[in-house]
């Protein structure tokens, strides 16, 4: 749908494709969500979700370690000042 609407620009003003364009949007995220759910209550998927529960926390963890350091907050804001004037503010 994003190349279509980007290869034929007639059609971002034409409202029966953009409403066409969100209906299957919504459709497809809820068969998406349904089918999770679904899964998520079969044996496979309970262990499925034990280990991203475990593997979240361990992330979450370490990333708190890492970035609630003293001093460490400031240079990622730096850092991502820096990279938001590389990529928006100067002219390529």
């Amino acid at each position: 749908m994003g190349r279509t609407f980007y290869a034929q620009p007639e059609l971002r003003r034409n409202a029966s494709a953009i409403s066409v364009a969100v209906i299957t949007s919504i459709a497809l995220l809820s068969i998406e969500g349904f089918v999770a759910d679904r899964y998520r209550k079969t044996p496979q998927g309970r262990e499925e979700q034990r280990k991203a529960k475990k593997e979240g926390a361990l992330i979450y963890r370490h990333l708190h370690e890492q970035i609630m350091r003293p001093g460490v907050l400031g240079g990622l804001v730096g850092l991502g000042m820096c990279f938001f004037c590389c990529v928006f503010c100067i002219p390529s």
